[in-house]
């Protein structure tokens, strides 16, 4: 019988959202486009980050306030579709390292909710194959990170998103 340390694997993904973080803190720190001033005009977007760890989701929200974006936390899809249902969003952060079968099908579900098919996601994973890519994909998201993975990265593609999504409207 197979048995895994399921502790330590918390704690290592714990570890890795940690250097993450502080990474972040580094490239706002660093890089001048990731300011309320910058050319990537984050600043009042509505983000929702979608992440079964409260803590990482705390901190990914105030990292995001930093530069001027409105984050809202939900740790559950089923607290998520509460937050879709009660304001419009630009964007969705959906980490789905713990539950990915569950939060597959909220995006499957966000995808296909006509009041919610522009709403881009992007998920962060752990497992990344080409399969499990066009999984997502196919579910609905817009792109797919692998954890770890550059922060600069997911701004620039929050950024991507959130410029596409003016220009759709006509801004």
């Amino acid at each position: 019988m197979l048995s895994f340390d399921l502790t330590h694997s918390v704690h290592a993904s714990d570890q890795r959202w940690d250097a993450f973080i502080a990474s972040l803190q580094r490239v706002w720190e660093f890089a001048p486009d990731f300011s309320l001033e910058g050319h990537l005009r984050l600043a009042g977007r509505q983000v929702l980050v979608v992440d079964a760890n409260r803590l990482r989701n705390q901190r990914l929200v105030a990292q995001l306030a930093r530069i001027g974006l409105e984050a809202t936390a939900a740790e559950h899809p089923r607290l998520a579709w509460r937050c879709l249902d009660g304001l419009r969003f630009d964007l969705m952060v959906l980490v789905a390292d713990d539950g990915a079968v569950e939060a597959m099908n909220f995006c499957r579900g966000v995808a296909d909710d006509p009041r919610h098919v522009r709403l881009a996601v992007i998920v962060i994973g752990e497992n990344a194959t080409h399969d499990t890519i066009w999984e997502w994909r196919r579910a609905g998201a817009k792109f797919y990170l692998t954890d770890p993975y550059d922060p600069y990265v997911l701004l620039t593609l929050m950024a991507a998103i959130i410029d596409d999504s003016r220009s759709d409207d006509g801004l």
